[in-house]
């Protein structure tokens, strides 16, 4: 059966942020809502139901997904929203015989449909819950992120989990401080800071892991002096300046620069922010530059 996330009427809580992208393309913790949704059905065919003036931005962005185009007379509809947990599969099989619809706290989660009710809905930009109306349903307790806030609050037990996720997948164990090249680096709790590959941490740095993991990604600069205090994610190819101060519960996409103070904030993928100010409590979109 076809997995198929899907926008509904309370994306419009996430804006600006959703002008440009579906609502499950945002990050908490080290992934996408959608890669959190993906890897709990890995066997499954994913479709991407998104706004069509976002189609074809989408397409480019998953090549091997479907975007709004169903081939199946029956779909698993996931709302983008969840922050799905890692047993959502065994809460809610992919195998469902019957149509059904899955609530939780007033908002539809999971909804399976098939035959009138699936072509109903295929040229829909939203996917409303009315549209579900009629189909036998089932209360279940998963969260589901109702404002762009939610995101940043959540953030520090999705951290773990995506970096536990990440470190296992990846095959990367804790960081070993008797290698060479970190011998001037000091490290708290060690174990629990995952280097990849191509990493560069040059000298003064702390990684301090005490409250929570540190994952740095492919080709991580942390330039001298700069501390780093768990849980925080930091994407392939940024950069962290020189005695910047990143407390704990940041993501950091990819191919970002950050100095100064940073702490409960997400920052996605092609920002910067580099002055010695502080940010914080924050959620930054792709593409903002903050002098």
């Amino acid at each position: 059966m076809q997995i198929a996330i899907f926008e509904d009427e309370k994306h419009i809580n996430f804006e600006p942020l959703i002008y440009y992208r579906p609502v499950y393309e945002l990050v908490c913790g080290g992934s996408s809502l959608r890669e959190k949704i993906e890897r709990t059905y890995p066997n499954s065919k994913v479709v991407l139901h998104c706004r069509k003036y976002l189609e074809e931005l989408v397409k480019s962005q998953n090549p091997s997904n479907e975007v709004n185009n169903f081939t199946d007379d029956e779909a698993l509809f996931i709302n983008g929203r969840i922050i799905a947990p890692e047993n959502l599969a065994e809460i809610i099989s992919p195998k469902l015989k019957e149509d059904k619809v899955f609530n939780s706290n007033g908002t539809v989660v999971v909804a399976k449909i098939s035959g009138d009710k699936l072509k109903n809905i295929l040229n829909k930009d939203i996917i409303n819950s009315a549209d579900f109306d009629g189909i036998p349903s089932e209360e279940v307790d998963i969260t589901c992120a109702e404002y762009l806030w939610d995101l940043v609050y959540l953030n520090s037990d999705e951290l773990k989990k995506d970096i536990a996720f990440h470190s296992g997948i990846n095959n990367i164990n804790g960081a070993n401080p008797e290698e060479i090249k970190y011998a001037s680096v000091n490290f708290i709790e060690p174990e629990q800071v995952f280097i990849s590959e191509n990493v560069v941490i040059k000298s003064g740095v702390v990684l301090d892991a005490s409250k929570g993991p540190i994952y740095l990604d492919k080709d991580v600069v942390i330039f001298p002096n700069a501390v780093i205090e768990g849980p925080v994610y930091i994407g392939e190819s940024s950069q962290v300046k020189s005695c910047a101060t990143i407390y704990e519960n940041v993501s950091i996409g990819k191919v970002c620069k950050v100095g100064g103070e940073i702490e409960d904030s997400i920052i996605l993928s092609y920002s910067n922010k580099q002055h010695s100010g502080f940010l914080g409590h924050s959620y930054l979109g792709s593409w903002v530059n903050i002098g």
